[in-house]
């Protein structure tokens, strides 16, 4: 019986390394036939059709403004980017397409911007001769196509519920170039050339990219930054002479811009302390200090 019982076993451990390896081929063989069907799968999506998305264009000068001011002398960025890519069409589209502009269709008819003010103007005063920008519609007050839970039926829209939904959902700043506010939509310039300088909004713009405070999601934050070095004793009458009355005062603004840039390291330092904690992407000094 002992001998039986060693026999037996010793089959059994001839058995296990074969069916180890007959695991093993189906193993691989299952892995193959999987790999083969996904290819076939591939192979036929070549063929079908792939829906690309494409933004209509609008030229900006068609496009309402939903804010009364703009940072002038930060936008002059904007400009030196377009004019820089002007001799290169294919690099210009591919930045344009990096700047679709969101946009709510008013009962009118209207297109009234709700994002990238500064780059629409930007685009506008620049030497650029096609004027048009890339655009997406957020919300078509004359269509019913396009649905967005609670908002009014278009067919019974007045000014008044239009303007309702648009401070609703905060697609609108309705504070002037000097802090005032709110104001009557009514009243908003009928174009983005009429946007008067708002110099504090400027100010916010280089404080952010001097990496002050940290870019938010939070609509107009860069006006609450804005409003902030207005209200700063500091800065309160810092800007009284050096605002531009036009955008396209090319001479006032390389003035203005020079004169900004001189503040802005002061701004820098009054954005990191606790007075400014309240607001949206604050930096404390610590921050510094936990990334060294």
């Amino acid at each position: 019986n002992s001998l039986a019982t060693v026999a037996l076993k010793e089959k059994e451990k001839e058995k296990k390394p074969k069916d180890k390896d007959k695991k093993k081929k189906k193993k691989n063989k299952d892995k193959k036939e999987k790999k083969e069907e996904k290819e076939k799968k591939s192979e036929g999506n070549e063929n079908e059709s792939v829906e690309i998305v494409k933004f209509e264009k609008i030229h900006v000068s068609k496009l309402k403004p939903t804010q009364f001011c703009a940072g002038i002398v930060a936008m002059q960025s904007k400009v030196k980017e377009i004019e820089n890519l002007q001799s290169d069409a294919e690099k210009l589209d591919a930045y344009l397409l990096k700047k679709v502009i969101p946009v709510v269709i008013s009962h009118t008819g209207d297109h009234y911007l709700i994002d990238h003010h500064h780059f629409a103007l930007a685009l506008l005063v620049s030497s650029i001769p096609d004027k048009h920008a890339y655009y997406k519609v957020v919300y078509d007050h004359q269509s019913t196509s396009i649905a967005i839970p609670n908002s009014p039926n278009p067919s019974t829209f007045s000014q008044q519920n239009f303007w309702d939904y648009m401070i609703t959902n905060k697609y609108c700043y309705l504070f002037n170039h000097q802090g005032e506010g709110p104001l009557n939509p009514a009243d908003l310039p009928q174009s983005i050339s009429d946007l008067k300088d708002d110099p504090y909004r400027s100010l916010a713009w280089y404080v952010r990219m001097s990496k002050g405070y940290k870019k938010s999601r939070e609509p107009f934050s860069e006006f609450a930054w804005a409003e902030f070095y207005r209200k700063n004793e500091k800065y309160r009458d810092r800007f009284k002479n050096h605002s531009c009355e036009s955008v396209k005062d090319a001479e006032r603004w390389k003035l203005c811009e020079e004169y900004m840039l001189a503040t802005v390291k002061e701004a820098v330092e009054i954005a990191r302390t606790e007075d400014a904690k309240h607001l949206p992407g604050w930096k404390s000094k610590k921050d510094d200090k936990l990334k060294n």
